[in-house]
């Protein structure tokens, strides 16, 4: 009783009105006309040009289907899977027309059969706020027989943050002209699309054959993939250890998964499809680690997601592999460079590692009174500098230890050394050799930092 709703039969629930539907209808029977793939080959001719383009990419990769630089260019269409960069066999075309007149021809990959079909549906998106971009439908049939089926017209959706603006609204052209044409519906070859009107631009994300009314067809079981954990596992120091991540598999049929392995180091990410035999129970996912001696995160997460692709069904989609930490934390040494200068100059500080880590690592510094002497005041210090290293304000002048605030120091990943500098300033006024104390904290072992700032001779 709810299938009209989503098969594309137009009927509404009254419930809704007056919402305007926007998504593409889902179900209905329907036949694959044009899948975007990395390999399809458009042709184009006059004003217009089309190229394929990834659903999903990194956003300033010259090969995204996003426009980039817009906040109203997200889609529903273009929307990564657990935020992954990439992911492989989601393509949409673009197309681009400086003027009237051109067209761009989608070659049909595979025997298509159209026969028994109603319409071509077709998944367009518009740039935002754009008004009335038309395009021309026409099919080609493998004895190279042409028909325009019709025209169809799609308005861009308000470009707004609130609202995704390359929204793939479904048209539909009937297939009359085609069979009166004496089209061979079982051979269509290509898909012809002519822009109407000035310049424009627009994304197909699909196309198919359709027919009113979804087919009814009995339950299908599906198996069902739920990724497993390990956790603990060792990195070592030397060569590779390959771990096995556990799925397990539960119910029957036949189908397929995509599978990630996102690595904890780059983000980078590998992907693989496992093919799902009847009575299959269990299967791993291999992840290699490489082995060191250099200490890293105390706990580090390869993690693994599952897509269905066909055929089968995911619960649990995300999974890890914990893989400790077993090097010991490098030890830091604090030396002196500049110590004692005149005001205007800074003061310098070296920390150094006992050897390079993974990861960053760092310390925190907070300034304290001096055993004696008089301390360098918030004024005696360069006010950029105090509010960026310590986030406090120059006045009222007061002694350092009472502005409040911490210096961190940060040893990069890969790194043996960082400096700490105190960059006083030069006030003219005549005063007292001044101190300076920095008491660092670094995983727990404490150092005390001292300098003398004197007047300029």
């Amino acid at each position: 009783s709810v299938r009209p709703l989503l098969d594309g039969t137009g009927v509404r629930a009254p419930s809704t009105d007056p919402a305007r539907v926007r998504s593409h209808a889902i179900g209905a029977g329907r036949t694959p006309l044009v899948i975007p793939a990395a390999e399809l080959t458009p042709a184009a001719t006059g004003a217009a040009t089309a190229r394929v383009c990834a659903q999903v990419a990194a956003f300033d990769d010259a090969a995204t289907c996003a426009v980039r630089g817009q906040a109203s260019s997200r889609s529903p269409h273009f929307v990564g899977f657990y935020g992954l960069p990439s992911e492989p066999d989601r393509h949409a075309v673009a197309l681009d027309w400086s003027a009237p007149g051109g067209a761009v021809s989608l070659p049909v990959a595979g025997p298509t059969a159209l026969a028994g079909a109603q319409a071509v549906a077709l998944r367009l998106a518009v740039p935002p706020n754009s008004v009335g971009t038309a395009l021309d439908v026409a099919v080609v049939d493998g004895a190279g027989r042409r028909a325009t089926l019709g025209q169809v017209t799609v308005d861009g959706l308000p470009g707004t943050m609130a609202i995704p603006a390359q929204w793939g609204q479904e048209v539909r052209v009937p297939l009359a002209a085609a069979t009166a044409a004496g089209l061979d519906l079982g051979r269509v070859t290509a898909l012809e699309l002519t822009p109407r009107g000035a310049a424009g631009r627009a994304w197909l994300v699909d196309a198919w054959g359709w027919r009113a009314g979804t087919p009814t067809g009995p339950a299908a079981p599906l198996p069902r993939i739920d990724i497993g954990d390990l956790s603990d596992v060792q990195e070592g120091d030397t060569g590779v250890r390959t771990y096995q991540l556990p799925v397990t598999v539960s119910g029957s049929g036949t189908g397929r998964v995509r599978l990630f392995v996102v690595s904890p180091f780059t983000q980078a990410t590998s992907h693989q499809v496992v093919a799902v035999a009847p009575g299959t129970t269990r299967f791993t996912v291999p992840i290699p680690v490489s082995g060191n001696t250099r200490f890293g995160s105390e706990r580090l997460h390869y993690v693994v997601l599952a897509k269905a692709m066909q055929g089968t069904v995911v619960g649990g989609y995300e999974g890890s592999l914990g893989v400790l930490n077993d090097d010991p934390r490098p030890a830091p040494s604090v030396s002196a460079v500049t110590d004692r200068v005149t005001e205007g100059a800074s003061l310098t500080w070296r920390v150094a590692l006992s050897a390079p880590a993974d990861v960053a690592l760092s310390g925190r510094l907070t300034p304290q009174a001096p055993a004696a002497g008089a301390e360098l005041s918030t004024t005696d210090v360069d006010a950029d500098w105090l509010k960026s290293a310590l986030q406090v304000e120059a006045a009222p002048s007061r002694p350092l230890s009472a502005a409040g605030g911490t210096l961190t120091v940060t040893v990069a990943p890969g790194a043996r050394e960082a400096v700490i500098e105190v960059k006083t300033a030069a006030d003219g006024t005549a005063e007292p050799a001044e101190q300076v104390r920095l008491s660092l904290d670094w995983s727990g072992q404490r150092v005390d930092l001292t300098g003398t700032v004197t007047d300029a001779p």
